[in-house]
């Protein structure tokens, strides 16, 4: 059975992005980012925010350096990952998940890109580029072809 793993979503940095370099000369930044989800409690809207680790290699991170700072809209693309390592006080084997990222893009260059649009440029809002870039919608619910409204759902035409 073939696996997925994709991770695309929006957020905020909570921290300056760190850059280091390994041992053969590859560079990577390193950022914390808080994904925050908003929903309806008792009429109430509560906020739940969740922080995942971020790093991103070669050229990307270099932009990342020159782009980003601490809360930084941005739009991560990657993959679930994870680090291993042995605990130096207990020696026990500990694990942590974190995000590699192959593209951070600031939200403040889509929403701007969505004003050169307007003004007859090729950019387009973070939505649209969310929309574009994972084949999901954002807050705005796809419109259905004409032939689409009138046609019943047939259970038959599953292939299951």
């Amino acid at each position: 059975m073939p696996q997925l793993n994709d991770f695309k979503c929006f957020g905020r940095l909570g921290r300056d992005p760190e850059l280091r370099t390994t041992n053969s000369g590859a560079s990577v930044v390193d950022f914390s980012l808080a994904i925050t989800k908003s929903k309806k409690v008792n009429g109430q809207w509560q906020e739940k925010t969740t922080w995942v680790d971020v790093n991103i290699w070669g050229n990307s991170s270099n932009r990342v350096m020159e782009k980003c700072k601490k809360g930084t809209e941005v739009f991560v693309q990657g993959y679930l990952d994870m680090d291993q390592w042995n605990d130096q006080n207990t020696g026990k084997k500990r694990t942590k998940h974190k995000i590699t990222a192959f593209s951070v893009s600031p939200i403040s260059n889509i929403r701007e890109g969505k004003q050169q649009q307007q003004d007859g440029g090729g950019q387009m809002d973070a939505g649209e580029y969310a929309q574009q870039r994972s084949g999901e919608y954002s807050d705005r619910p796809f419109p259905k072809k004409k032939e689409e409204e009138d046609k019943p759902f047939n259970l038959d035409d599953l292939p299951f």
